[in-house]
């Protein structure tokens, strides 16, 4: 569960660094303007940097899934994030001057959607993880979602987001957050027998 927990927070780290990487590779783009599913479009100079970077998000979301112990709810929800994290890696979006293809339209629905499980999570994990961060992170999600056709603000969404899910998976890296905790069991008494 440890293990799973690391994963989790580490693919938070691989997909950021992945997204910044392909954007100083890509001439001309803009990061402030563009969204980071350009990088990975058709006509992108290093379209497998993000590619990797989306598979990595979906397999940390996919760890953490597993590694909560908490409502099957969450965990259902983390795992619904890790496939449709994958489906943006395999449906890319179309070169801007390209007529939009099943795929093309398949990503964006496909973000769309993440998007609202996403913020569904921290209300299935209100009893385990504090409540007001948890909605804070919403808030921020929802402003990047808002503005997803700004690279800008979806980067905000997107850095929310990996905040999030290294919040949930930070307790579960420690020993007592791992484990539920067990009280030691109570010597028994003596049968009233015994005492005769």
């Amino acid at each position: 569960m440890r293990t799973l927990a690391w994963t989790a927070i580490g693919a938070q780290a691989a997909f950021t660094i992945g997204w910044v990487v392909a954007g100083t590779q890509q001439p001309g783009y803009s990061a402030t303007r563009q969204v980071v599913s350009r990088l990975a479009a058709g006509g992108a100079a290093h379209p497998w940097i993000v590619t990797l970077a989306l598979l990595a998000w979906a397999g940390g979301f996919a760890a953490l899934a597993a590694a909560l112990p908490g409502p099957l709810v969450a965990r259902g929800l983390f795992a619904a994030c890790a496939l449709l994290a994958a489906a943006l890696a395999v449906l890319p979006l179309d070169c801007p001057s390209c007529a939009r293809s099943w795929h093309h339209v398949a990503h964006l629905y496909a973000s769309g959607v993440l998007e609202l499980v996403l913020l569904a999570t921290p209300f299935a994990l209100r009893r385990h993880i504090a409540g007001a961060a948890g909605l804070a992170i919403c808030a921020l999600v929802t402003l990047g979602a808002a503005g997803a056709d700004h690279g800008l603000w979806q980067r905000v969404g997107l850095l929310s987001a990996s905040a999030w899910v290294v919040l949930v998976a930070a307790p579960l890296t420690s020993a007592r957050g791992a484990t539920p905790s067990r009280r030691s069991p109570r010597p028994a008494r003596p049968h009233p027998a015994a005492r005769r």
